[in-house]
């Protein structure tokens, strides 16, 4: 239900602000953990792969298949009010221990599972047969075997199923382990290979039609915003002027699901004069299977150099996209611990088709990151309201306003995006060539909206919306006065059951923080790779330039404006939602953000008509509208977009 003004007061009425936030920090962010754990102690709830449920595939056969899987068996990190209570004393700052960031090494010593608990799952494993394998932490028990021997040793069954991406393998029944495992046993991934993440890049909708792309920005070819052009209109200039910082003496880093051609990033370089950055291509289980996705992997290094272009390394993370590829590389980045910060621009479009293990081991990762002052920026999507439209999926009737994963996760910031276009067509601001345009004003920078309804977004819009798995953190609120942030609770808001939490726990909302993404008013980016199709063809008659948008292009960019925080700082800052929330306020909108207001929707709702799985009838269903961009916090750009300048000098 929506928090009205009436409901504002019923949620507070009878237990404080802080009283609630003290739940939080308590341990409420794990409540689907602990009612997940009481279920059956044999069986792994939601531990089957949740796709193979869904109305667009059909099985095919059992999978039969003699080639070895490589699976992992993740472990829970122990003492989770610990960790809620380490994660205060890091950001408050009234604690003693104020940004005193832990190392990798540290926090394993006091939260890693049991070394009884690890050698009780690596004997279930040798004993059923299996090959055990590198790992990159102790949390994470990775073994090879075959299919047969793997649905004998955790009872469940694997099959084969055509789906609209070509045949692919997946569990479909939970997986059984032995008695007392799942006491500490988080989940068993690796038993699908049906790619688990989208890339968050989007190309210009008229591309592909020749001279039908309009020209925007100082890239060649009318191919979108130039690095001096990003960084004149969001004040990033006198930051390498006046504060006297590109980016030197921190780590970036990406986190990629493709491989990409490492020599388009040394021409981006050359063309924009950034000089020449170490990037270093870290990969994981064997790192990413192809190059489909070299556009997002391009655009993350490029756009990321254009803001920090001394950072001292970039490093580029590689796994395989499946569930166990992706998890490992964040489980890897948080043990390696050498990325101050870190983009993410693939997710899965929608929490209705995310496994909850997923989900919650992701946060355990997310956790250790904050704990380690790492600071990460997820692209929050590109399909406005109805994160599931782009995939062809359609929740039950009244679950159809979904956010993305990971973007809805307690402990990263999430990115979303606006566009110096109106989603009428009409651009508000072009800088053309000039390579130092200002800020056009908040009249002219509107939230990204082209138009997307339950069943189709191929416009693309900004995410944003409330998580129906998360609570909202305490960086949401103004620790000293224990309110929160305007805008924080307002119309749009959820609390309690729709997030799986206790009666009066804020739902966790999405985005935090925004910058332009529109590929109509996008970035110019280089990639040739031949084995990405935007990278293939080109925009402009050949391949090479391209201008590309996304909330995709939005992390990175804030990755960039951590660099140069951290840099002139001296230190890691670590989760930036803390930084960002304290200026949802009237100096802050005249200083250090861009309050972006708008009567557009990043969702037009109405009726659509959908078939039923189960009957197979069409039936319609009232879809409600998606979110509007209101004064202060809201969920189509949150706090809004930065003047970085007054940003980082505050």
């Amino acid at each position: 239900m929506s928090i009205s003004k009436s409901r504002r007061s019923l949620l507070l009425s009878g237990v404080s602000l802080f009283a609630l936030l003290s739940m939080l920090v308590g341990g409420m962010l794990y409540t689907h953990a602990t009612q997940a754990a009481g279920v059956n102690p044999d069986v792994l709830p939601n531990s089957s792969s949740s796709w193979v449920k869904s109305s667009k595939v059909h099985r095919v056969s059992h999978h039969s298949s003699p080639s070895m899987v490589t699976f992992g068996v993740l472990l829970s990190t122990r003492d989770q009010a610990g960790q809620q209570a380490l994660i205060k004393s890091l950001y408050h700052q009234n604690s003693a221990n104020y940004h005193n960031w832990v190392s990798a090494d540290a926090f394993s010593n006091s939260f890693a599972p049991a070394s009884s608990d690890v050698a009780a799952v690596k004997t279930f494993l040798t004993q059923s047969g299996f090959q055990l394998v590198a790992s990159p932490d102790a949390t994470l028990v990775l073994a090879k075997g075959d299919a047969s021997h793997i649905e004998a040793a955790f009872n469940t069954e694997i099959s084969d199923f055509s789906t609209p991406f070509g045949v692919h393998y997946g569990a479909t029944k939970n997986v059984r382990l032995p008695a007392g495992m799942s006491r500490f046993v988080q989940g068993v991934f690796g038993l699908s290979d049906m790619k688990v993440a989208q890339s968050r890049a989007l190309i210009d909708n008229n591309a592909g039609t020749p001279n039908a792309v309009p020209p925007y920005g100082g890239g060649p070819f009318g191919s979108g915003l130039t690095p001096s052009q990003i960084s004149s209109i969001y004040d990033v200039k006198p930051v390498y002027s006046t504060l006297n910082t590109k980016g030197k003496d921190t780590v970036l880093a990406v986190y990629e699901l493709s491989g990409y051609t490492k020599s388009d990033i040394v021409k981006y370089e050359n063309t924009y004069h950034l000089g020449h950055t170490k990037v270093v291509n870290i990969p994981v289980l064997g790192g990413a299977t192809d190059n489909t996705g070299a556009a997002e992997v391009e655009l993350d290094i490029e756009l990321q150099l254009a803001l920090a272009p001394k950072t001292d390394k970039l490093l580029v993370y590689e796994s395989p996209n499946t569930e166990l590829g992706a998890l490992a590389q964040y489980l890897q980045i948080a043990k390696d611990n050498k990325a101050d910060a870190l983009s993410v621009s693939w997710g899965a479009v929608c929490e209705f088709g995310v496994n909850s293990q997923v989900t919650i081991a992701e946060n355990q990762i997310f956790l250790q990151m904050a704990a380690q002052g790492q600071s990460v920026f997820v692209a929050s999507g590109d399909s406005g309201a109805y994160g599931c439209s782009r995939v062809g999926l359609l929740p039950p009737s009244g679950q159809e306003l979904q956010l993305g994963d990971p973007n809805n996760q307690p402990y990263v910031t999430s990115v979303g995006g606006t566009s110096f276009q109106g989603p009428d067509g009409v651009t508000t601001f072009d800088p053309g060539t000039n390579p130092n345009p200002g800020y056009p004003g908040v009249a002219k920078e509107l939230p990204w909206t082209d138009g997307c309804d339950p069943v189709n977004c191929a416009g693309g819009a900004t995410g944003g919306g409330v998580s129906r798995f998360w609570a909202e953190p305490d960086y949401a609120a103004n620790l000293t006065t224990g309110q929160y942030y305007p805008g924080v609770i307002g119309a749009y808001s959820k609390a309690g059951a729709y997030c799986g939490q206790q009666p009066g726990v804020l739902c966790r909302e999405n985005p935090d923080v925004a910058l332009d993404a529109d590929p109509s008013t996008g970035y110019s980016v280089y990639c040739t790779d031949p084995a990405d199709a935007f990278c293939k063809t080109g925009e402009f008659g050949q391949p090479g330039w391209i201008r590309l948008g996304g909330t995709s292009c939005a992390a990175p960019l804030w990755a960039a404006i951590a660099a140069l925080d951290i840099s002139k700082h001296g230190a890691r800052l670590g989760l930036f939602n803390y930084l960002v929330y304290k200026y949802d306020s009237t100096a802050g909108y005249s200083n250090q953000f861009h309050d972006i207001v708008s009567t557009f929707t990043n969702g037009s709702g109405g009726t659509v008509t959908v078939t039923d799985p189960v009957s197979g009838k069409s039936v319609q269903q009232i879809v409600p509208p998606g979110y509007a961009a209101n004064a202060g916090y809201d969920l189509e750009t949150g706090v809004g977009t930065p003047d970085v300048y007054n940003f980082i000098k505050s």
